[in-house]
Protein backbone atom coordinates (compact mmCIF):
# COMPACT_ATOMS: atom_id res chain seq x y z
CA UNK A 1 0.00 0.00 0.00
CA UNK A 2 2.96 2.31 -0.75
CA UNK A 3 0.04 4.76 -2.10
CA UNK A 4 -1.48 5.52 1.53
CA UNK A 5 2.37 6.29 2.60
CA UNK A 6 2.79 8.45 -0.23
CA UNK A 7 -0.53 10.05 1.01
CA UNK A 8 0.95 11.20 4.29
CA UNK A 9 1.83 14.84 3.21
CA UNK A 10 -2.34 14.92 2.68
CA UNK A 11 -2.71 13.22 6.13
CA UNK A 12 -1.15 15.96 7.89
CA UNK A 13 -2.12 18.87 5.95
CA UNK A 14 -6.00 17.57 6.90
CA UNK A 15 -4.97 17.01 10.83
CA UNK A 16 -3.84 20.28 11.14
CA UNK A 17 -6.74 21.51 11.14
CA UNK A 18 -8.79 19.86 13.52
CA UNK A 19 -7.59 20.64 16.82
CA UNK A 20 -9.35 23.92 16.62
CA UNK A 21 -11.60 25.62 19.09
CA UNK A 22 -19.70 32.24 18.64
CA UNK A 23 -22.27 32.83 18.53
CA UNK A 24 -24.60 29.09 17.82
CA UNK A 25 -25.97 30.04 14.06
CA UNK A 26 -28.80 27.95 12.58
CA UNK A 27 -27.62 25.27 9.74
CA UNK A 28 -27.51 26.98 6.21
CA UNK A 29 -30.56 26.16 4.24
CA UNK A 30 -33.95 25.21 5.70
CA UNK A 31 -34.04 24.54 9.64
CA UNK A 32 -34.02 20.11 9.34
CA UNK A 33 -36.97 18.62 10.80
CA UNK A 34 -36.73 16.43 13.93
CA UNK A 35 -35.36 13.17 13.15
CA UNK A 36 -37.99 10.63 14.58
CA UNK A 37 -36.50 9.03 17.83
CA UNK A 38 -37.26 5.06 18.92
CA UNK A 39 -40.21 4.47 20.23
CA UNK A 40 -41.28 5.87 24.14
CA UNK A 41 -37.71 8.13 23.54
CA UNK A 42 -38.25 12.00 25.19
CA UNK A 43 -38.57 14.30 22.36
CA UNK A 44 -37.44 17.06 24.48
CA UNK A 45 -34.39 15.65 25.77
CA UNK A 46 -31.26 16.66 23.95
CA UNK A 47 -29.59 13.67 25.09
CA UNK A 48 -31.93 11.67 23.17
CA UNK A 49 -31.03 13.25 19.87
CA UNK A 50 -27.39 12.59 20.82
CA UNK A 51 -28.17 8.82 21.41
CA UNK A 52 -29.87 8.95 18.16
CA UNK A 53 -26.69 10.64 16.36
CA UNK A 54 -24.63 8.22 17.97
CA UNK A 55 -25.93 5.90 16.28
CA UNK A 56 -26.74 7.00 12.90
CA UNK A 57 -23.07 9.12 12.70
CA UNK A 58 -21.18 6.56 10.16
CA UNK A 59 -24.57 5.12 8.28
CA UNK A 60 -26.19 8.55 7.95
CA UNK A 61 -24.11 11.37 8.71
CA UNK A 62 -27.10 13.49 7.46
CA UNK A 63 -29.37 12.73 9.89
CA UNK A 64 -26.74 12.57 12.87
CA UNK A 65 -26.15 16.46 12.17
CA UNK A 66 -29.87 16.58 12.28
CA UNK A 67 -29.85 15.09 15.50
CA UNK A 68 -27.58 17.23 17.27
CA UNK A 69 -28.55 20.39 15.54
CA UNK A 70 -31.89 19.84 17.71
CA UNK A 71 -29.91 18.66 20.83
CA UNK A 72 -28.41 22.35 20.33
CA UNK A 73 -31.81 24.13 20.13
CA UNK A 74 -33.15 22.14 23.07
CA UNK A 75 -29.76 23.30 25.25
CA UNK A 76 -27.69 25.62 23.39
CA UNK A 77 -25.75 25.94 25.77
CA UNK A 78 -24.26 22.91 26.15
CA UNK A 79 -20.78 22.67 24.15
CA UNK A 80 -20.47 18.85 24.02
CA UNK A 81 -23.65 19.15 21.58
CA UNK A 82 -22.24 22.18 19.46
CA UNK A 83 -18.98 20.38 19.26
CA UNK A 84 -20.84 16.76 18.20
CA UNK A 85 -22.82 18.70 15.48
CA UNK A 86 -19.88 19.98 14.24
CA UNK A 87 -18.54 16.88 13.36
CA UNK A 88 -21.59 15.45 12.19
CA UNK A 89 -21.50 18.30 9.55
CA UNK A 90 -17.85 17.68 8.64
CA UNK A 91 -18.94 13.82 7.80
CA UNK A 92 -21.98 14.37 6.25
CA UNK A 93 -20.28 16.72 3.38
CA UNK A 94 -16.88 14.97 3.22
CA UNK A 95 -15.70 17.45 0.00
CA UNK A 96 -16.43 20.04 1.85
CA UNK A 97 -15.00 18.83 5.15
CA UNK A 98 -11.82 18.58 3.44
CA UNK A 99 -11.74 21.81 1.63
CA UNK A 100 -12.74 23.38 5.26
CA UNK A 101 -10.39 21.07 7.15
CA UNK A 102 -7.28 21.55 3.95
CA UNK A 103 -8.02 25.77 4.22
CA UNK A 104 -8.71 25.64 0.84
CA UNK A 105 -8.81 29.12 -0.61
CA UNK A 106 -12.32 29.20 -1.67
CA UNK A 107 -14.04 27.64 0.97
CA UNK A 108 -13.52 30.58 3.56
CA UNK A 109 -16.58 32.95 2.38
CA UNK A 110 -19.13 30.15 1.75
CA UNK A 111 -21.61 29.89 4.63
CA UNK A 112 -21.33 26.30 5.58
CA UNK A 113 -17.37 27.03 6.63
CA UNK A 114 -18.13 30.35 8.49
CA UNK A 115 -21.26 27.72 10.28
CA UNK A 116 -18.27 25.76 11.37
CA UNK A 117 -16.01 28.04 12.94
CA UNK A 118 -19.10 29.76 14.89
CA UNK A 119 -20.03 26.17 16.15
CA UNK A 120 -16.25 25.77 16.66
CA UNK A 121 -15.76 29.14 18.34
CA UNK A 122 -19.03 28.86 20.49
CA UNK A 123 -17.60 25.42 21.95
CA UNK A 124 -14.80 26.31 23.13
CA UNK A 125 -16.27 29.84 24.39
CA UNK A 126 -19.00 27.48 26.42
CA UNK A 127 -16.28 25.11 27.93
CA UNK A 128 -12.61 25.39 27.26
CA UNK A 129 -11.78 22.05 28.78
CA UNK A 130 -13.99 20.49 26.55
CA UNK A 131 -12.73 16.97 25.10
CA UNK A 132 -13.02 16.85 21.20
CA UNK A 133 -15.35 14.19 21.62
CA UNK A 134 -15.92 12.37 17.64
CA UNK A 135 -12.91 14.15 16.54
CA UNK A 136 -11.54 10.77 16.12
CA UNK A 137 -14.70 9.75 13.90
CA UNK A 138 -13.63 12.59 11.22
CA UNK A 139 -10.33 12.32 10.94
CA UNK A 140 -9.83 8.81 10.30
CA UNK A 141 -12.70 8.77 7.97
CA UNK A 142 -11.56 11.66 6.15
CA UNK A 143 -7.97 10.08 6.36
CA UNK A 144 -9.41 6.86 4.61
CA UNK A 145 -10.97 8.98 2.15
CA UNK A 146 -7.77 10.43 1.15
CA UNK A 147 -6.09 7.13 0.98
CA UNK A 148 -8.76 6.01 -1.09
CA UNK A 149 -8.12 8.81 -3.64
CA UNK A 150 -4.57 7.97 -3.62
CA UNK A 151 -4.76 4.64 -4.12
CA UNK A 152 -7.47 4.80 -7.20
CA UNK A 153 -4.73 7.07 -8.78
CA UNK A 154 -1.88 4.64 -8.38
CA UNK A 155 -1.66 3.29 -11.80
CA UNK A 156 -2.21 -0.68 -11.72
CA UNK A 157 -2.10 -1.10 -8.10
CA UNK A 158 -4.97 -2.93 -6.56
CA UNK A 159 -6.31 -3.02 -2.95
CA UNK A 160 -9.07 -4.05 -0.83
CA UNK A 161 -11.31 -1.98 1.62
CA UNK A 162 -10.02 -4.29 4.29
CA UNK A 163 -6.72 -3.67 3.78
CA UNK A 164 -7.20 -0.06 3.57
CA UNK A 165 -8.15 -0.36 6.96
CA UNK A 166 -5.99 -1.88 8.31
CA UNK A 167 -3.12 0.89 6.81
CA UNK A 168 -4.94 3.32 7.55
CA UNK A 169 -5.53 2.55 11.18
CA UNK A 170 -1.82 1.21 11.80
CA UNK A 171 -0.56 5.19 10.22
CA UNK A 172 -3.11 6.83 12.53
CA UNK A 173 -2.01 4.47 15.72
CA UNK A 174 1.99 4.88 15.00
CA UNK A 175 3.56 6.64 18.43
CA UNK A 176 5.49 8.82 15.18
CA UNK A 177 2.14 9.66 13.62
CA UNK A 178 1.38 13.71 13.65
CA UNK A 179 -2.12 12.56 14.03
CA UNK A 180 -2.09 10.36 16.96
CA UNK A 181 -2.33 13.41 19.81
CA UNK A 182 -5.61 14.65 18.02
CA UNK A 183 -7.19 11.32 17.74
CA UNK A 184 -5.81 10.24 21.97
CA UNK A 185 -6.90 13.30 22.93
CA UNK A 186 -10.52 13.26 21.00
CA UNK A 187 -10.91 9.57 22.14
CA UNK A 188 -10.29 10.52 25.99
CA UNK A 189 -6.67 9.32 26.45
CA UNK A 190 -5.37 12.71 28.13
CA UNK A 191 -1.89 11.14 29.19
CA UNK A 192 -1.24 9.74 25.56
CA UNK A 193 -2.58 13.10 23.94
CA UNK A 194 -0.28 14.94 26.12
CA UNK A 195 2.92 12.74 25.54
CA UNK A 196 2.32 13.05 21.99
CA UNK A 197 1.95 16.82 22.06
CA UNK A 198 5.22 17.00 23.96
CA UNK A 199 7.66 15.07 21.43
CA UNK A 200 5.54 17.38 19.20
CA UNK A 201 6.68 20.84 20.99
CA UNK A 202 10.19 19.15 21.48
CA UNK A 203 10.84 18.48 17.44
CA UNK A 204 8.34 22.23 17.32
CA UNK A 205 9.41 24.19 19.80
CA UNK A 206 8.17 27.47 18.01
CA UNK A 207 4.90 26.26 16.27
CA UNK A 208 2.24 28.50 18.41
CA UNK A 209 -0.16 25.59 17.70
CA UNK A 210 1.39 23.04 19.26
CA UNK A 211 1.34 24.56 22.40
CA UNK A 212 -2.21 25.72 22.15
CA UNK A 213 -3.04 22.14 21.67
CA UNK A 214 -1.08 20.89 24.68
CA UNK A 215 -2.90 23.57 26.68
CA UNK A 216 -6.07 22.24 25.78
CA UNK A 217 -5.30 19.02 27.08
CA UNK A 218 -3.67 19.86 30.18
CA UNK A 219 -6.66 21.88 30.88
CA UNK A 220 -9.35 18.85 30.41
CA UNK A 221 -6.50 16.92 31.99
CA UNK A 222 -7.45 19.30 34.97
CA UNK A 223 -3.34 19.87 35.15
CA UNK A 224 -4.18 23.88 35.06
CA UNK A 225 -0.47 25.25 35.91
CA UNK A 226 0.98 23.57 32.78
CA UNK A 227 -2.46 24.34 30.76
CA UNK A 228 -1.64 28.00 31.88
CA UNK A 229 2.49 27.95 30.91
CA UNK A 230 1.58 26.36 27.77
CA UNK A 231 -0.99 28.37 26.35
CA UNK A 232 0.78 31.67 27.62
CA UNK A 233 3.81 30.18 25.59
CA UNK A 234 1.71 29.65 22.84
CA UNK A 235 0.34 33.27 22.89
CA UNK A 236 4.13 34.68 23.37
CA UNK A 237 4.55 32.85 20.22
CA UNK A 238 1.87 34.00 17.99
CA UNK A 239 2.65 37.62 19.38
CA UNK A 240 6.08 37.32 18.31
CA UNK A 241 5.53 35.50 14.49
CA UNK A 242 3.47 35.80 12.00
CA UNK A 243 3.65 32.68 11.11
CA UNK A 244 3.35 29.03 12.16
CA UNK A 245 3.15 25.81 11.10
CA UNK A 246 -0.35 24.82 12.54
CA UNK A 247 -3.50 27.16 10.89
CA UNK A 248 -4.89 29.46 13.38
CA UNK A 249 -7.61 31.60 12.67
CA UNK A 250 -10.21 30.21 15.18
CA UNK A 251 -7.14 30.91 17.84
CA UNK A 252 -7.94 34.92 18.23
CA UNK A 253 -5.56 36.25 20.57
CA UNK A 254 -8.53 37.47 22.80
CA UNK A 255 -9.96 33.50 22.63
CA UNK A 256 -6.95 32.19 24.37
CA UNK A 257 -6.82 35.24 26.42
CA UNK A 258 -9.79 34.07 27.63
CA UNK A 259 -8.95 30.61 28.03
CA UNK A 260 -6.05 31.56 30.54
CA UNK A 261 -8.64 33.88 32.65
CA UNK A 262 -10.94 30.64 32.75
CA UNK A 263 -8.22 28.40 33.34
CA UNK A 264 -6.89 30.95 36.27
CA UNK A 265 -10.33 30.61 37.81
CA UNK A 266 -10.48 27.20 38.28
CA UNK A 267 -7.18 27.53 39.71
CA UNK A 268 -8.53 29.78 42.05
CA UNK A 269 -6.81 33.04 41.15
CA UNK A 270 -10.00 35.92 40.44
CA UNK A 271 -7.42 38.30 40.24
CA UNK A 272 -5.15 37.01 37.34
CA UNK A 273 -8.45 35.97 35.79
CA UNK A 274 -9.97 39.51 35.94
CA UNK A 275 -6.58 40.55 34.40
CA UNK A 276 -6.72 37.89 31.74
CA UNK A 277 -10.19 39.37 30.84
CA UNK A 278 -9.23 42.12 30.50
CA UNK A 279 -6.51 41.58 28.40
CA UNK A 280 -8.68 39.51 25.81
CA UNK A 281 -10.93 42.93 25.94
CA UNK A 282 -8.04 45.29 25.20
CA UNK A 283 -7.09 42.37 22.18
CA UNK A 284 -10.25 42.88 20.86
CA UNK A 285 -13.21 45.39 22.21
CA UNK A 286 -15.95 43.18 20.46
CA UNK A 287 -15.40 39.95 22.57
CA UNK A 288 -18.31 39.48 24.59
CA UNK A 289 -17.58 36.18 26.51
CA UNK A 290 -14.73 38.18 28.52
CA UNK A 291 -17.30 41.21 29.75
CA UNK A 292 -19.65 37.49 30.39
CA UNK A 293 -17.19 36.20 32.75
CA UNK A 294 -15.69 39.71 34.15
CA UNK A 295 -19.43 40.08 35.49
CA UNK A 296 -19.57 36.86 36.21
CA UNK A 297 -16.51 37.74 38.89
CA UNK A 298 -18.00 40.71 40.05
CA UNK A 299 -20.98 38.99 41.12
CA UNK A 300 -18.67 36.39 43.22
CA UNK A 301 -17.32 38.94 45.26
CA UNK A 302 -20.71 40.61 46.01
CA UNK A 303 -20.17 43.38 43.48
CA UNK A 304 -23.58 43.37 41.76
CA UNK A 305 -23.30 46.90 40.45
CA UNK A 306 -20.27 45.42 38.56
CA UNK A 307 -21.51 42.72 37.51
CA UNK A 308 -24.88 44.29 36.04
CA UNK A 309 -22.61 46.86 34.26
CA UNK A 310 -20.36 43.78 32.74
CA UNK A 311 -23.27 41.91 31.10
CA UNK A 312 -24.91 45.38 29.77
CA UNK A 313 -22.00 45.75 28.10
CA UNK A 314 -22.16 42.12 26.81
CA UNK A 315 -25.54 42.70 25.57
CA UNK A 316 -24.81 45.95 23.90
CA UNK A 317 -22.11 44.19 22.11
CA UNK A 318 -23.46 40.72 21.06
CA UNK A 319 -27.63 41.32 21.40
CA UNK A 320 -28.53 38.92 19.55
CA UNK A 321 -26.75 35.92 21.67
CA UNK A 322 -28.95 33.64 23.59
CA UNK A 323 -26.50 33.80 26.51
CA UNK A 324 -25.99 37.18 26.43
CA UNK A 325 -29.72 37.74 27.24
CA UNK A 326 -30.14 34.70 29.59
CA UNK A 327 -27.37 35.50 31.86
CA UNK A 328 -28.29 39.65 31.61
CA UNK A 329 -32.05 38.57 32.27
CA UNK A 330 -31.14 36.03 35.52
CA UNK A 331 -28.98 38.51 36.88
CA UNK A 332 -31.29 41.31 37.13
CA UNK A 333 -33.79 39.12 38.46
CA UNK A 334 -31.53 38.18 40.91
CA UNK A 335 -30.66 42.10 42.16
CA UNK A 336 -34.73 42.78 42.21
CA UNK A 337 -35.13 44.68 38.45
CA UNK A 338 -38.08 42.60 37.55
CA UNK A 339 -39.08 44.45 34.49
CA UNK A 340 -35.47 45.21 33.17
CA UNK A 341 -35.52 41.35 33.76
CA UNK A 342 -38.83 40.17 31.70
CA UNK A 343 -37.56 42.09 28.88
CA UNK A 344 -34.17 40.49 28.61
CA UNK A 345 -35.64 36.77 29.26
CA UNK A 346 -38.20 37.55 26.51
CA UNK A 347 -35.66 38.46 24.02
CA UNK A 348 -33.73 35.24 25.09
CA UNK A 349 -37.08 32.69 24.39
CA UNK A 350 -37.65 35.00 20.84
CA UNK A 351 -33.54 33.82 20.17
CA UNK A 352 -34.00 30.34 20.98
CA UNK A 353 -37.97 29.31 21.37
CA UNK A 354 -37.46 25.78 21.64
CA UNK A 355 -34.81 25.89 25.12
CA UNK A 356 -37.03 25.61 28.23
CA UNK A 357 -34.38 27.37 30.82
CA UNK A 358 -35.45 31.00 30.20
CA UNK A 359 -39.00 30.31 30.75
CA UNK A 360 -38.75 29.22 34.09
CA UNK A 361 -36.90 32.31 34.82
CA UNK A 362 -39.58 34.15 33.61
CA UNK A 363 -42.56 32.22 35.10
CA UNK A 364 -40.95 33.25 38.43
CA UNK A 365 -40.31 36.66 37.99
CA UNK A 366 -43.56 37.35 36.43
CA UNK A 367 -45.25 36.34 39.62
CA UNK A 368 -42.91 38.15 42.06
CA UNK A 369 -44.52 40.99 39.92
CA UNK A 370 -48.08 39.84 40.69
CA UNK A 371 -48.99 39.02 36.47
CA UNK A 372 -50.13 35.52 37.49
CA UNK A 373 -51.72 35.11 34.49
CA UNK A 374 -48.11 35.49 32.89
CA UNK A 375 -46.50 33.43 34.78
CA UNK A 376 -49.47 30.67 34.36
CA UNK A 377 -48.34 30.80 31.26
CA UNK A 378 -44.81 30.69 30.99
CA UNK A 379 -44.65 27.49 33.29
CA UNK A 380 -47.12 25.90 31.33
CA UNK A 381 -44.41 26.53 28.43
CA UNK A 382 -41.90 25.62 29.98
CA UNK A 383 -44.06 21.99 31.14
CA UNK A 384 -44.19 21.77 27.29
CA UNK A 385 -40.50 22.31 26.41
CA UNK A 386 -38.41 20.42 29.46
CA UNK A 387 -36.87 17.17 29.46
CA UNK A 388 -39.07 14.38 31.45
CA UNK A 389 -36.38 14.44 33.51
CA UNK A 390 -35.98 18.23 34.96
CA UNK A 391 -36.37 18.62 37.85
CA UNK A 392 -38.00 21.85 37.73
CA UNK A 393 -41.00 20.01 35.77
CA UNK A 394 -43.55 18.85 38.80
CA UNK A 395 -43.19 22.38 40.37
CA UNK A 396 -44.05 23.50 36.56
CA UNK A 397 -47.05 21.45 36.38
CA UNK A 398 -48.45 22.10 39.63
CA UNK A 399 -47.57 26.31 38.83
CA UNK A 400 -49.28 26.02 35.73
CA UNK A 401 -52.75 24.62 36.82
CA UNK A 402 -53.07 26.60 40.26
CA UNK A 403 -55.82 29.33 40.06
CA UNK A 404 -54.59 33.37 39.48
CA UNK A 405 -55.45 34.91 42.97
Amino acid sequence: MTAIRRSRAAFIALVLSLGAGSVMAQKPGDIPRRPRLPDGADSNSAASYRSLALQKLQSDPDKAADALYWATRLEPTTAEFIWGYRAALLLADRQMALDYLTDDPGIRHRPQARLLDSLNNRARMLDPFLRPWLDDVVITELVKDEARRSVRQAQGEEFSESELDFEVRAYLSGTDSPLSPYLEFARGHLAQAIGGWQNRERREPRNAGIHIELARAFATAGLLDSARNEMTNGLELLRTSDTTTMRLFYNSKASLEYFIGRVDERRGQPDSARAAYERALVEDLSYYPAHVQLGRLAYMRGDTAANLQELARAVDVKGDDYVCRLVYGSALAAAHQLDSAVVHLRRAIDLEPWAARPRIILAVVLENQGNHAAATESYRAFAERAARNDPMLPTARARSQTPSP
